[in-house]
């Protein structure tokens, strides 16, 4: 029976044999192929992979379960390591601190660097992480890898706030590491004035010397450093001016009971204030110094 498409008079051709079959093409198989999905768009799955995609619904696509499949074959997919408490008061937040505490994590335990939790917050300037740490237990002097103490983080790092809380809590203010640097040392070393104005004014050892055997005043001389030269040498007064009240006040007792003030108290006290006079007369031609070549830059 002829197709009532097809004309009976025309030759037959490879193509129109072609043309006749495709328009032979019932209803219902259009209506079948075009709801059946394709059998080539999705590569067979085995029952680790459809496991794989159910278990994790990141992996939707057969593209990232198949990745996935091949690095757990070969093992390249990262191990999940646990964190430490030391590496939590590093990067960590201060809830994740508390929780580790609260499952009974050591708040003095020594990390793979040799710093103490405690250091390592005190290095990113955290407080409210030293204050969970101290109120669980920390050491605040405990001395940590090369002598590191808290106090020297925070100081070295000029965290003003930190550092008064760490003295308030007790800290040692005059601790040193294994060069014999104070906290003091280190924030002038630093350039923290800021820091050095509250160790000064908590009464810290203003003569303390570190690994290079000079004192702080000296050392922001010699780095022209006036503005942190200014600060210890406003302390240096003040600590002077205190001494020789204090002493005023001792002799007018000792004249009251008739004795003489000792010599050797005196040479003491001007010898103190020779050695602030010089301190004072290098800060001075530090200053000319530097005015002299700020004119000699503006000449040019």
């Amino acid at each position: 029976m002829n197709s009532p498409f097809t004309d009976t008079n025309t030759p037959t051709t490879p193509g129109s044999l072609i043309a006749d079959k495709s328009i032979k093409i019932s209803k219902n198989q259009l209506i079948r192929q075009s709801t059946t999905p394709s059998q080539f768009g999705t590569p067979p799955k085995t029952n680790e992979l459809q496991r794989q995609m159910s278990a994790s619904p990141s992996l939707s696509t057969p593209v990232s379960a198949i990745s996935a499949y091949i690095r757990n074959l070969f093992g390249l997919n990262p191990q999940i390591t646990k964190r430490s408490l030391s590496e939590e008061a590093e990067c960590g937040s201060p809830e994740s601190i508390s929780e580790w505490l609260r499952q009974g994590s050591n708040p003095n335990e020594i990390d793979a660097y040799g710093y103490t939790p405690l250091v390592n917050a005190c290095l990113r300037g955290c407080i409210k992480s030293a204050k969970i740490l101290i109120n669980n237990g920390a050491d605040i002097n405990m001395h940590a890898m090369h002598g590191y103490c808290p106090l020297h983080a925070a100081a070295q790092n000029g965290y003003v706030e930190l550092v008064e809380f760490l003295l308030d809590s007790r800290a040692d203010i005059e601790v040193k590491n294994d060069d014999q640097d104070t906290p003091l040392m280190l924030a002038v070393r630093s350039e923290h004035a800021a820091v050095v104005d509250v160790l000064c004014k908590r009464g810290c050892n203003m003569h303390t010397q570190g690994f290079d055997h000079i004192e702080p005043i000296d050392y922001a001389i010699n780095k022209r450093n006036l503005y942190m030269s200014d600060v210890l040498m406003r302390h240096e007064r003040q600590n002077l001016s205190s001494t020789s009240s204090s002493m005023n006040a001792d002799q007018s007792v000792v004249v009251n009971n008739n004795f003489n003030l000792s010599l050797s108290e005196e040479l003491k006290s001007s010898e103190s204030i020779t050695c602030l006079l010089h301190k004072e007369q290098a800060i001075h031609s530090s200053k000319q110094d530097q005015s002299l070549n700020d004119s000699v830059f503006q000449s040019d």
